[in-house]
């Protein structure tokens, strides 16, 4: 919490009294509702591989997703979305826009990115920035509220012989606790 102000009634005397009457105002840090996180996961057991993973908003917020990746050198969807609550789909100028990431090595041991604020965009599990190497390419598109579950492609190479794995976390966000849900989408 954040303290905003605060405000003390001076209409009794606090020392005869022996009690204050002071009015906080707080300011929360994070003040939309978590209902959880989903998390939807991408593996295979070859050196390369490639498929779909799924993604959905039912939220009323923009989901801004994390993609936790093991080794190898991936290609993450990143597509810009388009239609009405409850059917956008990927369309507009990048509905198959792609980031092709550098390869993730023994070293990084794997790395996390964000679309979170206040955090790193890509960073390893070492710990050190990997956002350097992307050479400017991000992932910049938020997943819009009242989003259906939609299947996007994903695909990896060089990784090591026991395959890989990508995780897409999926923050569920919302302004209030009940009444948004839309039906038909889960």
């Amino acid at each position: 919490m954040q303290l905003r102000s605060s405000r003390v009634e001076d209409q009794r005397d606090p020392y005869t009294q022996q009690f204050y009457d002071i009015t906080y105002e707080l300011r929360a840090p994070m003040p939309l509702w978590d209902s959880g996180k989903e998390v939807t996961v991408f593996e295979g057991s070859g050196t390369s591989g490639s498929g779909t993973i799924l993604v959905s908003n039912p939220t009323d917020t923009p989901l801004r997703q994390t993609w936790v990746l093991t080794r190898g050198k991936w290609t993450l969807p990143d597509p810009s979305w388009r239609g009405k609550r409850g059917q956008r789909a990927p369309s507009g100028p990048y509905a198959a826009r792609t980031v092709a990431l550098p390869e993730i090595t023994s070293s990084d041991q794997g790395v996390r990115i964000t679309r979170e604020r206040r955090k790193l965009h890509a960073m390893t599990f070492t710990g050190s920035n990997f956002l350097g190497r992307m050479n400017g390419q991000w992932i910049i598109h938020d997943i819009p509220p009242y989003t259906p579950p939609t299947l996007l492609p994903i695909s990896y190479t060089n990784a090591p012989a026991g395959g890989a794995r990508a995780e897409l976390h999926q923050p569920r966000l919302w302004t209030r606790p009940v009444g948004l849900e839309m039906p038909g989408l889960s």
